[in-house]
C-alpha cells in the first residue's frame, strides 16, 4: 500500500511538471483550456494507476474476517452480560429470602435478555422448603415464573 502511494505521488509530481513545461513551451492563450484538460486527465490517470493495482479480494477477505471476529466478540459480550444478570438476580433473590427468614435458597435463575434489553426470567431453581420459597418468589416475580426444585445434578452458573 505504501509503495502504491509513493508511486501515485511520484506520477502526480511528474504530470504536474509536464503540465508546467507544456504551458511554457506552447502558446499560452490559444490552447490553454485544451492543454489543461489533457494534463488533468493525465494527472488523474497517473495518480489512480498505482492505486488500482491493489488486490481488492484480499481487502474483502480481511473485512469479512473482521466482521466474523466482531460478531464473535459481540456474542461473548452478550453471554457475559447474561451471566452477570443471572448471578445478580440469584444473589438479590437469596438476600430477600434470607431477610424474611425463608428456609430455602435460589441455586439457579434461568433467564434471557430480549433484543430491546428487557430481562425475562423463565425459571428459578431452589433448594430447601420448595412450597414456602415458591410462594415468596411468585409474589415477587409473578405467578407465571416456574419455580422448581434444584437437583444435585443440575448445573449452577
Amino acid at each position: 500500500m505504501l509503495e502504491a502511494m509513493q508511486k501515485a505521488v511520484f506520477c502526480g509530481c511528474c504530470a504536474a511538471l509536464g503540465l508546467t513545461l507544456a504551458e511554457q513551451i506552447l502558446p499560452a492563450e490559444r490552447f490553454q483550456k485544451q492543454i489543461r484538460m489533457l494534463f488533468s486527465v493525465l494527472l488523474l490517470t497517473a495518480l489512480l494507476k498505482p492505486l488500482t493495482n491493489l488486490k481488492m479480494p484480499e481487502i474483502a477477505s480481511d473485512i469479512a474476517g473482521a466482521k466474523a471476529y466482531s460478531e464473535e466478540i459481540a456474542a461473548l459480550a452478550d453471554s457475559a452480560r447474561e451471566n452477570a444478570v443471572r448471578e445478580s438476580a440469584r444473589n438479590a433473590l437469596n438476600r430477600e429470602l434470607e431477610s424474611r427468614k425463608v428456609p430455602c435458597s435460589v441455586k439457579e435463575v434461568l433467564l434471557h435478555i430480549t433484543e430491546d434489553g428487557s430481562i425475562c426470567i423463565d425459571e428459578v431453581r431452589i433448594t430447601g422448603n420448595l412450597l414456602t420459597g415458591a410462594v415468596y418468589l411468585h409474589e415477587w416475580l409473578g405467578a407465571d415464573i416456574a419455580v422448581k426444585e434444584w437437583k444435585e445434578g443440575d448445573a449452577v452458573d
